[in-house]
């Protein structure tokens, strides 16, 4: 027993060191907190954590150290509210924002209470917390090839559907073409036996010694020799002349019009005078310009220099006065200090001698700051800025001197001037504003014209880039021109009521002096577009085409034995009474067609 009790009582002579050991070696980052802020244990699991040394966290502030790292904001808060409503203790997870890294805190508040007084008021916060971000990602990881399984599983069960479903499929085929198979043998059974030819010719055939427009007489038949034919197709449209390019006219600054050369559908040549600017803002923006230059020129010599400047020199005659003084107040407090300890001066006169020491150290340290501050003005920063800068300036007054010498307006090319295309613009005047970049005018070039329409969904199908154009209109009658197609839009124009238009624009044939004379942009136009053109075709008459399903046959005289056979053919372009054969027939082949 006595053994036992000398244990107990040495274990509890060295309890806090054993406390202290078992705080250490604890997983769990701990710190406890007095009620006035201050960090009163901060144990090692907690520093490597939060990435602190102990040693400089214990004694100082929480506020202080935690409240400015950035990413710590939820658990500040956490423990902050702890140490403000006593008493309210619990578990949270917060997250901590370090490095780009997300980590995840598990934090436990207790609280330490005075055990001496009896009372129940805490004396000091314990924050408890542990990294849990691992063990999210553990959970994260097996949640996800849980749902991988699942995901699995149901692509089984996907593929096992798809099967059944090709299966059933493959027995709706079968079953399709089998009812085809029967409605096509009634079909043909049926055609077969309404077929006015079918006795004659498959039971006896045609006698090559007789004509079969003679032998077919009776039955109202004959034979005609399909021969190589032209056949073209075209649309007709209605459209406007324009010129064939025009070139906008804007304005190279934001100024005023001074005065205007031209008159709307004036014809003009190419370096004609149009506009002239108002350039007395832009003189006065010049002249700020260059004295903008001038500053920024003096600002960057200035700097070049800064070692020899005034300022500089100001700067350290200063600093050389204020430790010359500092120098002379030093050798005042040492005789001071001598004399005072050989008793030849009183106390109060080698404080007031110490007093003024302590003052011309303020006044040098001052110097010394300003003779820096003053230095620092002329570092390379400061240089490289006034560069800049003065690279500014300098742009911004050749723009200037630039637009200056823009403030006459030429006509960039030989033709006629047009409106700037809004429908409702009346176009420029005198003193009016315009802003840099705004269209004051175009100029339409008349050396060829183009004609402009508008098609409809189903014809612009049809139409292609190089189709040839024929142009005819009411106010030129004697001329009929020619052209070719250049655009055709791929977007249609909006369009209130009716169906929507897409702009073809067609460019016609360079023009002699005698047709230009005669043409003006804006005249009504009547373009026929060249859409199909075959100078070989062989063509039959639509009577004579019989249609079995999605395929066509025609009955062809066979030209060594005189039987009328039917063959498969391809039809292609149609006309009012007859339909192109592109495939199955060949010129000088005869065809079986009803008398007219």
């Amino acid at each position: 027993m006595a053994h036992l009790r000398g244990a107990g009582q040495a274990m509890t002579d060295c309890s806090p060191d054993l406390r202290r050991d078992c705080l250490d070696n604890l997983l769990e980052g701990v710190i406890v907190i007095e009620l006035g802020g201050t960090i009163a244990m901060f144990n090692p699991a907690a520093g490597r954590i939060l990435d602190l040394f102990p040693d400089a966290v214990t004694g100082r502030a929480f506020a202080e150290l935690f409240m400015s790292r950035k990413g710590f904001e939820e658990f500040s808060d956490l423990v902050l509210d702890a140490i403000e409503n006593r008493g309210k203790a619990g578990r949270q997870v917060v997250t901590l924002h370090t490095g780009g890294e997300e980590q995840l805190l598990s934090v436990a508040i207790s609280y330490i209470r005075s055990r001496c007084d009896g009372s129940a008021e805490p004396t000091a916060v314990i924050v408890s917390f542990s990294d849990t971000s691992k063990i999210w990602e553990l959970c994260m990881a097996k949640a996800v090839d849980a749902q991988r399984g699942e995901l699995q599983m149901a692509y089984r069960q996907i593929e096992e559907h798809k099967a059944l479903l090709k299966k059933s499929q493959a027995a709706r085929v079968l079953a399709t073409v089998l009812v085809i198979g029967v409605f096509l043998g009634a079909g043909a059974y049926t055609w077969q036996s309404r077929n006015p030819l079918r006795d004659s010719f498959i039971a006896t055939g045609v006698d090559s010694e007789l004509p079969l427009a003679s032998a077919g007489a009776d039955e109202g038949l004959r034979t005609v020799t399909v021969e190589p034919q032209t056949l073209h197709r075209t649309i007709s449209l209605v459209g406007t002349l324009a010129p064939w390019r025009t070139l906008n006219v804007v304005s190279p600054v934001s100024s005023r019009i001074g005065a205007v050369h031209f008159q709307y559908d004036q014809l003009v040549k190419e370096g004609e005078l149009l506009i002239e600017l108002d350039t007395s803002e832009a003189n006065r923006e010049h002249r700020d310009a260059r004295v903008a230059y001038i500053d920024a020129l003096e600002k960057f010599e200035a700097l070049k220099n800064w070692e020899g400047s005034a300022e500089m020199a100001d700067a350290r005659r200063s600093f050389a006065r204020a430790s010359l003084e500092l120098k002379s107040q030093r050798n005042r407090l040492d005789r001071a200090t001598f004399l005072l300890d050989q008793g030849l001066i009183a106390t109060t006169e080698y404080e007031d001698t110490e007093q003024q020491y302590q003052n011309q150290k303020l006044d040098f340290d001052v110097a010394e700051l300003d003779f820096e501050a003053v230095r620092a003005r002329g570092g390379k920063d400061a240089r490289d800025r006034a560069e800049l800068e003065l690279g500014n300036a300098r742009e911004k007054m050749l723009e200037l001197e630039e637009n200056l010498q823009q403030s006459a307006i030429h006509a960039p090319l030989s033709g006629i001037v047009l409106l700037p295309g809004q429908s409702d613009s009346t176009g420029i005047a005198a003193g009016q504003s315009v802003e840099k970049g705004e269209v004051l005018l175009k100029i339409g070039d008349l050396a060829q014209m183009s004609a402009v329409a508008k098609v409809d969904e189903l014809d612009i199908v049809r139409i292609r880039n190089g189709q040839a154009v024929s142009v005819t209109g009411n106010a030129f009658p004697s001329l009929r021109l020619e052209g070719t197609v250049t655009h055709v839009s791929s977007q249609a124009k909006a369009q209130l009521q009716g169906a929507p238009k897409f702009d073809v624009t067609v460019t016609l044939d360079p023009l002699v002096t005698s047709q230009r004379e005669l043409l003006l942009a804006g005249m009504s136009s009547n373009l026929t577009i060249a859409v199909y053109r075959n100078d070989n075709a062989l063509l039959v008459p639509i009577d004579a085409v019989e249609q079995q399903g999605r395929s066509n046959h025609l009955l062809v005289v066979h030209p060594e034995t005189g039987e009328v056979e039917v063959r498969e053919v391809e039809i292609g372009n149609t006309t009012l009474n007859s339909v192109e054969i592109v495939a199955g027939l060949r010129p000088g082949d005869q065809i079986v067609i009803p008398e007219d």
